[in-house]
């Protein structure tokens, strides 16, 4: 293996960009733009989420995803395939009366390190036929943070409002809610 794969003389700039790299590029990746991640071989770099459309556009793809910055929308996003969310600290707002996240099609999604937040009371997070694990999240300005149908949900800390399962009939699947880490439940209650 060579010591270094790019070489450069004095004053040239070398910048990597979203793409697939068969060796570590994160001396050459603005890591406020861009997130990295590996398999131990190969090295994928993705520009962080900072708008709706860009959010919508990563969904689409599935995998790993990145907030920039918070992003604020009127429409709800659905994710059918497995995804990995890392808010970074930041919040996904929405400006209506319905979900943010619609979450089904047996998908594995992973949120975790931020906020999802509505403007007025309704379900944050609808998840049928699927699996949900939320990491440190904040979901509680609404009427459910998340409401479960033949789904599995697994919270690992952060602040909810409520819960709402439910078993879905035409699979014959109930829901089920799995809580550790330190998890704030708002109204202390949840509805089955």
């Amino acid at each position: 293996t060579y010591a270094s794969r790019i070489q450069a003389s004095e004053g040239c700039t070398v910048t990597a960009l979203e793409g697939t790299y068969n060796f570590d590029p994160t001396a050459y990746v603005d890591t406020e733009a861009y997130s990295i991640s590996t398999d131990g071989e190969t090295w994928t770099v993705k520009a962080k989420i900072t708008s709706a459309e860009g959010f919508k556009e990563a969904l689409s793809n599935g995998g790993s995803i990145e907030f920039g910055e918070d992003v604020d929308t009127t429409e709800s996003f659905d994710i059918t395939t497995d995804t990995v969310i890392d808010f970074n600290g930041k919040t996904l707002n929405r400006n209506g009366y319905s979900s943010v996240l619609n979450i089904n099609s047996g998908a594995d999604v992973t949120l975790k390190n931020g906020s999802l937040r509505v403007s007025s009371p309704s379900i944050v997070v609808w998840v049928q036929g699927a699996t949900l694990t939320c990491e440190d999240m904040n979901v509680t300005n609404c009427i459910t943070s998340v409401h479960a149908l033949g789904a599995d949900v697994i919270i690992r800390g952060g602040a909810y409002y409520a819960f709402n399962l439910n078993t879905d009939a035409e699979n014959n699947k109930p829901a089920t809610l799995t809580i550790s880490g330190k998890t704030y439940i708002y109204l202390g209650q949840i509805k089955k």
